[in-house]
This record gives C-alpha cells, sequence and structure tokens, in this order.
C-alpha cells in the first residue's frame, strides 16, 4: 500500500477561482456566525458556550475568531496505519486514496447473483475482496447484517470487517455506547488505548443533518471519539435543491459550516485531535427525489470542497466510484470513472464510495473490482509524465535513425513494462479473443471475485485477542437479554 501517490509532474485541477473561494469562505463565516448549527447536546452546548461561541437553545453561533483558533490547533496531517500498526496512509497535500462505502441494506450474492438483505457473510466477502484490491487502500464495513439484532449490528459490523480485513478500517455506530464498545474492540487490537492513539487503523464518520444540525446520538459518537484521540471524519451530506441550496456554491457551504462546526466541537473537547472533513455533496434529481451518485455535479462540488479544506488545512474527505446504476454496467463503469479520475485529479484524500452501485442501497463485489481496475488507470494518469534525459530519449533516436525501430533497443526493454497492463483489460486481435473464449469484461470481472473469495485469506488476528473481541460482543448480546 503506498503512503505516497502524487508525482511533481502529477497534473492537478482546479475548479474554484482564488476569488470564488475567498467568497465561500467569507459566506461559511457569515452562516456560522449569524445561523448557527444545532448542538441538541449539554457537554457540547457548555465546550461552545465556554469558548465564546453564541448559544441560544440549541443553536450554536460560532464566531470567526473561534474558528480561527480552533483551526490553529488542527493537524494539517493525519496519518492511518494497518490493523497491524504499519503505516499505510498519509492524508494531506494532494494525496488522494481510495475505500469503499459501509452499511448497505443489499448485497447481491456472489454464487446466485442475487440481490439479498446484508448479513455477517456480507461483510466478511467484501472485507475480503477489499484487503486483496491493490488499488483499494481502506475500507468500511460494506453491509448491515440482518442476521443478528439491530442494536449490536454495529458492533458485529466491526468485527466482521477487522477479522477479514487488515487496512486502515472506518466503522460507524448506531449509538455513543457502542462507539464506545469499538473504540475498545479496536484498542484491544492495536495492544491498548495509548497504542490505537499513536498508530490509529481506525476512524469514523460523524454525520451532520443538513442543513445545519447534529442530532444528540451523534454529538455522542463524536465526544467519544475526540476523548481517545482518534482520527474523526466529518461527513455532511447535503443535497442541493432538497436539504441545501440548488446552487453548487451554496451546497459547498452547507458542507464546509456542518463540517467546520463539528470540527470546532471536536477541538474543544480535546485540542489537536485528528480530524478530516469533507463529505458527499450531490444534487436531488427533481424527477425522482433520488440523489444524483453519479451525476458530474457531485464531481464538481467534491473538487471544490476539496479546494476549501486545503484552504482551511484540513484533510479532506470525498466521494467517488459510485453510481445510480443497478448493477456494474456501462453507466456504473461511465459514472466512477468520471468521478475517481476528478477526485484523483483534485487531490481528495480520503475517498470513499468506490463500487457503490444502486445509489448506496446495495453492495457488489464485481464493482469493487471494476472500480480498482478503475482507480489503477487513473493512478497511471495521476503520475504525469517526467521529463529528463533518460526519458527524452534523444541519443535512443539518433542511434536508431530514420525508418528504423526500437524494438530491440536497450531502452526500450528499460522502460516498456511500466505501460499500464491489466489482466482484466483485453487487448488481443479479435481472432484471438474469440478463438480462447470470448469472454467480456464482465466475466474476467466475476472470475476475479471468484478468485479472491477462494484463495485470500488475510492473516488471522491473534487467538487470544479474538477472544477478548468475543467477550465483548457477548457482553452486548448480554446487555439486551437483561
Amino acid at each position: 500500500m503506498p503512503l505516497r501517490t502524487t508525482s511533481p509532474s502529477a497534473p492537478l485541477l482546479r475548479v474554484l477561482t482564488p476569488e470564488g473561494v475567498d467568497q465561500i469562505h467569507q459566506t461559511v463565516l457569515k452562516t456560522l456566525g449569524e445561523i448557527g448549527v444545532v448542538f441538541p447536546h449539554p457537554e457540547a452546548q457548555a465546550l461552545f458556550r465556554r469558548a465564546g461561541a453564541r448559544v441560544q437553545g440549541d443553536r450554536v453561533c460560532i464566531p470567526e475568531g473561534l474558528l480561527e483558533d480552533t483551526l490553529a490547533e488542527v493537524p494539517p496531517s493525519v496519518t492511518l496505519y494497518t490493523r497491524e500498526g504499519e503505516p499505510a496512509m498519509v492524508l494531506e497535500g494532494h494525496e488522494s486514496h481510495f475505500g469503499t462505502y459501509g452499511t448497505a441494506l443489499y448485497w447481491y450474492e456472489p454464487e446466485t447473483g442475487e440481490r439479498r438483505r446484508g448479513t455477517r457473510q456480507a461483510v466478511g466477502f467484501t472485507a475480503r475482496v477489499c484487503d486483496y484490491l491493490p488499488n483499494v487502500e481502506w475500507s468500511m464495513p460494506m453491509a448491515v447484517p440482518s442476521d443478528v439484532p439491530t442494536p449490536v449490528a454495529d458492533l458485529y459490523q466491526f468485527y466482521d470487517a477487522v477479522t477479514n480485513h487488515r487496512k486502515p478500517l472506518y466503522s460507524s455506530t448506531y449509538t455513543a455506547g457502542s462507539m464506545a464498545e469499538v473504540v475498545e474492540m479496536a484498542a484491544v487490537i492495536a495492544g491498548g488505548k495509548e497504542a490505537l492513539r499513536q498508530r490509529p487503523f481506525f476512524t469514523t464518520g460523524i454525520n451532520s443533518g443538513s442543513p445545519f444540525v447534529y442530532s444528540q446520538e451523534v454529538v455522542g459518537r463524536l465526544l467519544v471519539m475526540a476523548e481517545a484521540g482518534l482520527p474523526i471524519i466529518f461527513n455532511p451530506m447535503p443535497m442541493a435543491g432538497g436539504t441545501a441550496p440548488a446552487t453548487l456554491a451554496g451546497t459547498v457551504v452547507v458542507a464546509l459550516v456542518e463540517g467546520l462546526a463539528g470540527l470546532t466541537l471536536a477541538q474543544l473537547k480535546n485540542p489537536g485531535v485528528p480530524v478530516i472533513t469533507g463529505g458527499v455533496l450531490a444534487t436531488m434529481d427533481m424527477r425522482t427525489t433520488v440523489c444524483g451518485y453519479g451525476a458530474p455535479e457531485l464531481a464538481l462540488m467534491m473538487a471544490a470542497i476539496t479546494e476549501m479544506c486545503r484552504h482551511y488545512r484540513v484533510p479532506s474527505y470525498g466521494t467517488a466510484g459510485c453510481s445510480n446504476s443497478k448493477l456494474p454496467d456501462a453507466q456504473a463503469a461511465m459514472e466512477a470513472t468520471n468521478s475517481i479520475l476528478m477526485s484523483a485529479l483534485a487531490g481528495s484524500n480520503l475517498v470513499h464510495d468506490i463500487g457503490l452501485v444502486d445509489t448506496g442501497m446495495t453492495v457488489s463485489l464485481e464493482a469493487f473490482v471494476l472500480s480498482d481496475e478503475i482507480i489503477g488507470m487513473v493512478r497511471h494518469i495521476t503520475r504525469g509524465i517526467v521529463v529528463d534525459e533518460e526519458e527524452l530519449a534523444f541519443e535512443v533516436m539518433k542511434a536508431v535513425g530514420p525508418g528504423g525501430h526500437f524494438l530491440a533497443d536497450p531502452h526500450t526493454l528499460r522502460h516498456f513494462r511500466r505501460h499500464h497492463q491489466s489482466p482484466l483489460i483485453d487487448r488481443r486481435r479479435h481472432e484471438a479473443w474469440f478463438l480462447s473464449g470470448a469472454e467480456t469484461m464482465e466475466d474476467r470481472i466475476k472470475e476475479k471475485v471468484r478468485w479472491i473469495l477462494e484463495n485470500h485469506h488475510p492473516t488471522p488476528l491473534p487467538e487470544a485477542v479474538l477472544q477478548e473481541l468475543e467477550r465483548i460482543l457477548q457482553r452486548a448480546r448480554a446487555r439486551l437479554a437483561a
């Protein structure tokens, strides 16, 4: 897993002018100071009040000075680790790292292809596939397990993901109490709470309700993570025309206000706690009222909020690789490619939702493999073009001369293997393809999923760790029965 993903020659994308960045910033300040954000949580209100914010009932208005002081406390870089404590990703600058979505209600069962309710098996299978794929650098538990009691399903999500996956993990919970138990489980794996804080392999998302509301339970989870000193991802999800203004700039303002308000609370609770903000910025399709999960506006707004996060010197959380298509088909490939390329060019740091279909409702293992392939191609583009004496190859061209060829030249031998190749991409002549069985891309992807599930098994956790995790799960189940 690469710690760094960019190079000095990487092409970069901007969708905002410097004047646009400043106008968005000024509007964010006015919104925080005059409209405010709802925090229906006594401890949060007390923290804000002591810091000089205006608290009227549940509504908190944050002055510019408090925001500036808060941003000065935020680490500009966040490093996430593997389950074993090895550095995996650096979130800063234009570094982009792609991962999955969590908590879908349905999945396509790989043996039959049928759409079914999520299960513990779905969580484990998707974790194993993500652990194997080289361009998927982190993941979430990918389904809501319907085969365990709902109040503890979030704990089983974490358990089944972390036991089948070594890469950094984002796992959500329903309550603050469950959040504390997941932190406890993560600390068991890491070797203690301080070891987990020093080398975090686990993070969570804090989802505000647009426009400008944090529920009491969400604030409780935020405070648990902040107290533990663990990275917190702020994930506003405004929909232009529904829960945000219909304009793209207005929707960016909504997401920034919600993310920065949560970020401020986290720093008031524990100054210096690592935070990342961004979100899922989409449009509402007025024909269907469905979120435009693969629309070009999503890619544009995610590029814009990435630029704004860079302006605030806060690592950015992005959205890409997702689709409104119900299957990993041509529509899904088109929409995923557009958003993945835009996110990489914009330099969004931690990008989620790759491989997601059906507007976030359904998990497809084939869609993960397809998105992994797209990310590999995009990585090839974002390396840029190196220009030096070896790359310009003047002496090689001079030796070959007009009318010659470069096939036998040592320079070709040194460099041709860097050209993009993949066993999933077919570049054979038609006759060879036809005689070998005329497999489609869909056929090759299905075969790769089958191979991964049959052959890839991540290194298991130590037996003593597994027993302690089981004890925490049993304690939670016993609480339900009491």
